[in-house]
């Protein structure tokens, strides 16, 4: 049994396979699933991929994702700005 799975902007058949099976490795059976791609097949937003319901090859991350609500979209022209402070002391104590 599939289900539908609508493509965001910026995402590639790598991040469909990590957001639904929780792997890179899942891009195969992606393909597999849906004749109309292939292994370098670009995404367009809004597309419509098939995915199996219930088939994982790791339900960790999966899980992972679902519970923080993230979707991969690597091709994105969205960047996440992380600020950072200096690498000293101060920032050496917060990871000891």
């Amino acid at each position: 049994m599939f289900r539908k799975l609508t493509v965001l902007n910026g995402q590639t058949l790598e991040d469909i396979a990590i957001q639904a099976y929780g792997s890179i490795d899942g891009v195969g059976k992606i393909v597999q699933d849906n004749s109309d791609l292939s292994w370098d097949s670009e995404l367009s937003t809004g597309q419509i991929i098939f995915i199996e319901k219930d088939y994982y090859i790791n339900k960790d991350v999966v899980n992972y994702l679902k519970a923080r609500d993230i979707k991969p979209a690597t091709g994105s022209e969205y960047v996440l700005l992380i600020q950072t402070g200096d690498f000293n002391n101060d920032f050496n104590q917060d990871f000891s």
